[in-house]
């Protein structure tokens, strides 16, 4: 019987270098951002922080890989800790989970989505929407953790 190819994603086939990369982009990239904000929403004693995590944030999937999955747990425990520590300093922190989002992002993956499935998939407008509630809430509310996937069809 055949073996399925190794996803370049997985573990058994994961560089460093990409380890390196995907921790670098999607957790200190989002990292260096907040912190670079805090301090004004510090002193306005006020401020919303969005972080576009992911379904991969929540439950591995091997379609993400462990890079991946790994720097988006980790999003998602950043997040959290801003609610934790700014919380009581009127910063409130927001992270979305989407499941697929129809972007060119897709097409870097080792089989990409068919073209007649993205349709189907969320859109960036979608995810726009997401961020535009998590931003207008009272300032007394805060949506810690946002799921979001496209309905179901047929």
């Amino acid at each position: 019987m055949p073996r399925e190819p190794i996803s370049p994603r997985s573990l058994r086939a994961l560089s460093q270098d990409d380890y390196h990369r995907l921790l670098g982009t999607n957790l200190h990239g989002a990292y260096h951002c907040i912190q670079a904000f805090l301090p004004a929403m510090r002193s306005a004693g006020a401020g919303t922080i969005v972080n576009i995590v992911s379904d991969a944030g929540l439950q591995a999937n091997a379609k993400a890989g462990a890079a991946y999955v790994a720097s988006k747990f980790a999003l998602t425990g950043l997040t959290q800790s801003v609610n934790l520590e700014e919380g009581a300093g009127g910063i409130r922190a927001c992270a979305i989970f989407p499941g697929d989002i129809n972007t060119p992002l897709l097409d870097l993956r080792p089989t990409p989505p068919a073209t007649a499935a993205r349709p189907h998939m969320l859109q960036p407008a979608d995810v726009a929407e997401c961020v535009w509630l998590a931003l207008n809430l009272p300032p007394r509310a805060v949506v810690k953790q946002l799921v979001v996937r496209p309905r179901a069809t047929g």
